[in-house]
Parts: structure tokens; sequence; C-alpha cells
């Protein structure tokens, strides 16, 4: 429920360059918002808002107000978005097609840090106890300390990783394109299990623990294969 607010909102966004915000009780729309064009590209929205920050294929973040969808402010990448942010302590954090991954102040859309990978981010982070851990095209999986952007560690795969991470009692849990999943720690990227599927997959997994469901952020990659 929004700050301030006696009601709950849902957010979504669309191929058409559109973010929707409608009331939870009746789903009578409260606004629409087309998103400003960028880089000479159409805009569209393939990744899951976070309230309000989305990422187009344009290139650009865009912080919204959640009381009009008006834009309070952009920040561009060189390179198609389809990581879904995140947000955490101040940091809005996702990867680009550029190879970039970025965290961007909340309140002002100014660059904190960025890590550059090899190739492009199609991954979704998950956070996790100061880190932030996703995969990378580049066929690694990464774990960078939130604070100050230094990456921790990154360990290699065999195939491009366009899934998301779930951490759960100190463990990432990730697949890969090479057909394996993934449990490493989540402090020193040491193997605890590789775990063989039958064939490749993009999709990410969930923990249930009985008592909570740890789910990952999703990205909506399926556009750029």
């Amino acid at each position: 429920m929004e700050a301030g607010t006696d009601f709950y909102s849902i957010y979504f966004t669309t191929g058409t360059n559109e973010i929707f915000a409608l009331k939870e009780e009746d789903g009578a729309e409260r606004w629409r918002r087309g998103l400003p064009l960028g880089g000479g590209i159409i805009s569209a929205l393939y990744a899951s808002p976070t309230i309000l920050y989305v990422t187009s294929n344009n290139g650009y973040l865009y912080c919204l107000n959640a009381s009009t969808g008006a834009v309070s402010w952009s920040f561009a990448t060189g390179g198609p978005i389809v990581s879904s942010p995140i947000c955490v302590g101040g940091n809005i954090m996702f990867g680009s097609y550029d190879m970039n991954f970025y965290s961007v102040d909340s309140i002002t859309g100014t660059l904190r840090w960025k890590v550059e990978a090899s190739d492009k981010i199609v991954s979704s982070p998950t956070y996790d106890n100061q880190y932030v851990y996703f995969g990378g095209a580049d066929q690694y999986i990464y774990c960078v300390d939130v604070i100050d952007g230094i990456l921790t560690w990154k360990k290699r795969t065999f195939g491009a990783i366009t899934s998301s991470p779930v951490v759960y009692n100190k463990t990432v849990y990730i697949q890969s394109m090479d057909k394996n999943l993934y449990i490493l720690d989540s402090e020193t990227a040491k193997e605890k299990a590789i775990i063989e599927t039958v064939g490749q997959a993009d999709c990410s997994p969930i923990i249930d623990v009985g008592t909570n469901i740890y789910y990952p952020p999703v990205s909506g990659n399926y556009l750029y294969k």
C-alpha cells in the first residue's frame, strides 16, 4: 500500500510502452502512462516494475510518481534493459545489454556505481545481506557489494545465464544454459552442488522452506533470444 493512502494499487507494464496502475479492490484504472522514447528506439517494457522504478528496452530506467505516473527522472544506459530493477537502501540495481550492471540513486537518478561484464546482462538481480547477485550472458555468476560496487566474486559456468538467482541460508541457487543448476556458498562461491538438468533453462528456481517461499525477480528476456 502506498504511504499516506488507504488503497492498494496494482502496477504492470506492457510491450506497447505503457505502465498501468489499477485499484486492487475492483481493477479500475487509476492511471496509465506511455513512457518517453529514447535513443531512437521505440520503447517497450519487458521487465517487471519495482514501485515505481521501471526499465525499458530503449535503454532507460524511469522513476515514476506512484500517484500520477508522471516521470520524476530517467537514467540512460547504452543498451536495451530487460533486467527487472530491485531497490535496496536507496540503490536501484539492474543490468543492461550494454554489458554493465548499475546502481542508481533512488532519489536523484544519478549513478552510484557500475560493474562491467563481458556480455549483455538479462538476469534480474537478487539481494541478500549487503550483496547483490546476478548472472550474465558471459556465463558468469556475479556477487557485488551493494555499498561500494566492489566485485566480491564471480563464478564461471559453461553457458549463458538469463535466469535470476535465489539466495537462502547463505546459499545461491541459479540455473545456466549449460543445463545445470548451480548451488553455491553465497560468501565464497564454493560449489555445494551442481545438479544436471534435462535441457537448457532460463527459468528461475524458488525455495520453499515451509514457513516462507523465496521467489526470484522476474525478467522478461524472451524478446531478445
